[in-house]
């Protein structure tokens, strides 16, 4: 698997430590970006930090330069990458905006992004790890989604996947 710092200092990386904030993606071959204007309050992933952690934001697809290995293609990784407090908590999140098989799409991305992760780094640095797909299109896909779920708990050895459009990082209710 290829060799990639995802903490480098030659990717875009962001850092707030805003109690809510919104990440959002325009679809135009672009990154995912941050923003606390509440204009994206609808189309995007909602993060509810009460507690004023400082949250690393790290957009991963269309930042960092992960390729694939048999043709040297960009690979298909998730969306974004979030840390809490240093090695407090790990967030990997994937948004997805289509209609048909995105849960089960954004499940392999995220999945995907992990397992490079893994062969990188020593993701039991952080205390928790959790994962989220959203869909800002369907922001009731809780009943739907629910073997995506386990499914991707089996395949990561345990790991937590929400599917939902809130991130809340004190943990989820």
């Amino acid at each position: 698997m290829q060799k990639v710092d995802f903490f480098d200092s030659k990717w875009y990386v962001e850092h707030t430590t805003d109690t809510i904030f919104f990440l959002f993606d325009k679809e135009d071959g672009d990154f995912v970006k941050l923003s606390i204007k509440e204009d994206y309050k609808l189309t995007s992933v909602n993060v509810h930090n009460p507690n004023a952690k400082n949250i690393m934001f790290l957009p991963v697809d269309h930042n960092l330069d992960i390729r694939k290995e048999d043709s040297n293609d960009l690979d298909s990784t998730c969306d974004y990458l979030l840390t809490v407090n240093g090695f407090e908590q790990i967030i990997f999140g994937e948004i997805k905006t289509g209609k048909k098989g995105w849960a089960s799409d954004g499940m392999r991305q995220v999945k995907h992004t992990i397992d490079i992760f893994r062969a990188n780094h020593d993701l039991n640095q952080w205390g928790k790890c959790r994962a989220y797909v959203s869909n800002w299109r369907k922001w009731n896909a809780r009943t739907s989604t629910r073997c995506v779920e386990e499914s991707f708990r089996s395949d990561t050895g345990g790991l937590r996947l929400y599917v939902k459009n809130e991130v809340h990082i004190e943990g989820e209710k």
